[in-house]
């Protein structure tokens, strides 16, 4: 019996700086038929396997696949947007972490603003 599987959209951006294995990572997203989104972001359908999958095991299964074929080095940053088990897009980060961004401070927001995902 073979696993049920579950195409999603993925939404995808990457950050690997000046050496990063941009290569490899165009490789995958070019396998996946991956389409442009700008600078260092792209978006695909991805085939998830396995019936009633949760958020975090479609995370889990995009970074495993990314993980086996790409290098990661310190410093490297991939993001992604899956659908939740509502159907809502979510995003994580799957390799990083969230940086200070370049525009804090130019804007008059509150202490108590939330972020979105």
């Amino acid at each position: 019996m073979s696993n049920p599987i579950q195409e999603n959209w993925v939404i995808l951006n990457y950050d690997f700086g000046l050496k990063g294995d941009y290569e490899t990572l165009y490789a995958f997203l070019d396998n996946q038929n991956a389409i442009d989104c700008g600078n260092s972001a792209a978006a695909f359908d991805f085939t998830f396997m396995g019936k009633d999958l949760s958020y975090q095991d479609k995370i889990d299964q995009i970074k495993n696949k990314i993980e086996d074929k790409v290098s990661l080095k310190k410093g490297d940053r991939i993001y992604i947007i899956v659908h939740n088990e509502k159907g809502q897009p979510r995003g994580t980060f799957i390799f990083g972490h969230r940086k200070t961004a370049a525009w804090e401070g130019y804007g008059n927001k509150s202490n108590d603003d939330s972020l979105p995902f």
